[in-house]
């Protein structure tokens, strides 16, 4: 797919975590297939590192990020843990931002010296009818700063109840 792109650039005015973000489905086309016989229902997950300062950061799913759209029919549930830890660090999937303190990372290490991942559950709305449209229909993984708003990255993935070339649905 060409033509499909999104910088975002930001600044502070002193040191902030320097997020990186990235985001992956279980088909080839990474979609997000919302597929009548999945119920629905349809997973993807996210790995998060940082490579600067220290300091909270919420990460949240959304359809709607720079551009306001018209919201798609679907729900969206996260759990966010640790690399090496078994249970998410909120206690249960939501549909809330959740808030996790990411470490300053080490300029002496070689990597990222903390990652987390993240699991999000996507609920189609009973009836949901989502075209295939790839520049339009997309969920946002997004890192933010709490209390400024100010997006630390973001990756995202379309998402569609059609079946998609390469995808799930056609077998």
């Amino acid at each position: 797919m060409t033509d499909l792109n999104t910088f975002i650039l930001s600044s502070a005015a002193g040191p902030v975590p320097q997020v990186l973000l990235s985001a992956t489905t279980p088909n080839p086309s990474n979609t997000i297939e919302l597929l009548p016989e999945n119920g629905g229902v349809a997973t993807f997950t996210g790995a998060i590192g940082n490579v600067g300062a220290g300091g909270e950061v919420d990460i949240f799913v959304t359809d709607e990020l720079l551009t306001p759209r018209a919201d798609l029919p679907v729900t969206t549930e996260i759990c966010v843990y640790e690399l090496g830890t078994p249970a998410c660090t909120n206690a249960e999937l939501t549909t809330d931002p959740v808030t996790i303190t990411m470490n300053a990372d080490d300029p002496n290490t070689a990597g990222l010296d903390q990652i987390f991942l993240v699991r999000i559950r996507v609920t189609a709305d009973p009836g949901a009818n989502i075209p295939s449209n790839p520049v339009n229909n997309r969920l946002f993984l997004a890192a933010q700063d709490p209390v400024t708003g100010q997006y630390f990255g973001v990756t995202s993935s379309d998402v569609t109840t059609s079946d998609v070339p390469g995808g799930l649905g056609n077998n």
